[in-house]
């Protein structure tokens, strides 16, 4: 990967909501083919920054690039054509589509017949919508939902409403896929499946942007993390030197829980010793998602 020219960039981004800042200057880089992960405690301005990037927020101050290419004022669906897609924290499909709709519905960003050849039936329209059906069947199948493709959206569990969200995303052919908390809801089961896919993803082209709250699945797919806090980025690096990272502790599981920790018995694991404490507390990091901490896992 050539550090030197990056898929993404975003370059002191702050956005500001009536005096709230939900980001603060912050800046990274993504390179083409690298998966990276964005994390953060509730109310750190994940999904703000991806908001940002895609377009439907537009940053207070700063700017995002795309392929050298200014987006900060683009619209949503420009960025799109120009090869950015998204899925959604909260899942944003058409209800009464089927799942082939559903994906052929993205594939229209790449198609050209326009308003007036779909309404005429023109051959260029008759060939684009059938190449679109075979696009969005082949789709389905990698993500394992072809068996399912005459099914309402509406009428999948969510889980697989996910899946088909990603679908949809996917058939943009996008060169940069926006993950916005796609294992929300999921079993251990489907999650361990999600990583499966994320990974044949980046091996099928686009680069990957991941959101998410499951720590685990972060540290289990992605070559690099960033890590915002009250809208600033306070880590970024390898999963393991970010879960290692005494500020990312911090963050997810207060100072006062860390400044306990090496109180904890050490013969209740047989180690001794405030780094032997780290060492315990670290390992919790992917399984924070209770009420008993402060910054829970369960929201942007």
């Amino acid at each position: 990967m050539d550090e030197a020219a990056p898929l993404l960039r975003v370059q002191g981004v702050t956005k500001r909501f009536d005096g709230v800042c939900a980001l603060d200057r912050v800046s990274l880089a993504i390179g083409p083919g690298e998966i990276r992960g964005l994390i953060g405690p509730n109310g750190a301005g994940k999904s703000t920054l991806v908001n940002v990037v895609a377009g439907q927020t537009p940053p207070t101050e700063g700017a995002v690039w795309f392929r050298d290419r200014p987006l900060t004022r683009l619209r949503p669906h420009r960025i799109a054509a120009a090869g950015i897609a998204r899925t959604f924290q909260t899942i944003q499909l058409f209800p009464d589509m089927t799942v082939l709709e559903t994906v052929m519905v993205g594939r229209h960003a790449r198609t050209h017949a326009g308003l007036w050849g779909a309404l005429w039936r023109t051959w260029r329209a008759a060939a684009e919508e059938a190449a679109a059906r075979e696009h969005a069947l082949e789709i389905l199948a990698f993500l394992g939902l072809a068996a399912r493709r005459h099914v309402l959206a509406r009428n999948l569990p969510s889980s697989q409403q996910r899946l088909l969200e990603l679908g949809r995303a996917l058939a943009t052919d996008p060169s940069l896929l926006l993950l916005d908390e796609p294992a929300a809801g999921m079993t251990r089961e489907e999650r361990r499946r999600l990583a499966e896919i994320i990974r044949a993803v980046r091996a099928r082209g686009p680069t990957v942007f991941l959101i998410e709250h499951d720590l685990g699945l972060i540290m289990e797919v992605c070559d690099r993390v960033t890590v915002l806090h009250f809208g600033r980025t306070i880590a970024e690096g390898t999963p393991a030197a970010v879960r290692a990272d005494a500020a990312v502790i911090a963050a997810y599981l207060g100072t006062r829980r860390r400044r306990m920790a090496p109180e904890r018995s050490p013969r209740r694991h047989g180690e001794h010793g405030e780094e032997a404490a780290r060492d315990r507390l670290v390992p919790e990091l992917p399984n924070v998602r209770t009420s008993e901490h402060p910054n829970t896992l369960s929201g942007s």
